[in-house]
């Protein structure tokens, strides 16, 4: 039996513990996600045994005793995932907004809005505001739009694919007038 006391993705930390009769060995494997952000250093009881990469598996091969920990971080960040499909808005990008295993949507007053926030793929964490809610943030310039964990949202309205501008028109100000994307909503 393997118990699990891990508060992903509210801690980046693992910590496993088995719990058996008695010793006996086998391969314990353990899947190392794709969005950890660095490679994975594997400690058992406090001792390091291997390191692993993101989109691996750590398979650690010995004899195991009643309850051994198994100990390791998985490091999370935001990161973005480009949306391609019948609802694109050219000129502009839409992303998924992603940290850790965790999908985010923007949450405003209607869908549309919340979708045509305006930010830009290079500088989207600057409008990120903590609120005193894990993985909640507010969104700067943007009152009353939050950025919440997909997994938590209720009756809001929402996307999970807000639009990007990219800077696709950063100095001309009568184009930028032209798409409804750079209005705050208000």
């Amino acid at each position: 039996h393997l118990e699990n006391d891990s508060e992903i993705p509210y801690r980046d930390q693992v910590r496993l513990r088995l719990s058996m009769e008695e010793s006996r060995e086998f391969t314990l494997r353990l899947r190392i996600p794709s969005w950890a952000t660095e490679t994975v250093t594997v400690y058992v009881n406090g001792k390091e045994v291997l390191t692993a990469e993101p989109g691996t598996y750590a398979a650690i091969t010995r004899i195991w005793n009643p309850e051994d920990e198994i100990t390791y971080r998985l490091p999370m960040d935001f990161r973005l995932t480009k949306y391609e499909g019948a609802d694109e808005l050219r000129p502009f990008s839409r992303y998924a907004i992603e940290y850790g295993p965790v999908l985010y949507a923007v949450t405003a007053p209607n869908w549309q809005n919340a979708r045509m926030i305006g930010w830009s793929v290079s500088d989207y964490k600057k409008w990120l505001e903590p609120t005193d809610t894990p993985l909640v943030y507010a969104i700067r310039q943007h009152p009353g739009f939050a950025l919440v964990p997909y997994m938590d949202v209720d009756k809001e309205q929402f996307s999970c694919y807000p639009v990007f501008a990219e800077d696709v028109y950063p100095e001309n100000e009568e184009a930028k007038s032209s798409y409804p994307i750079y209005d705050t909503g208000n």
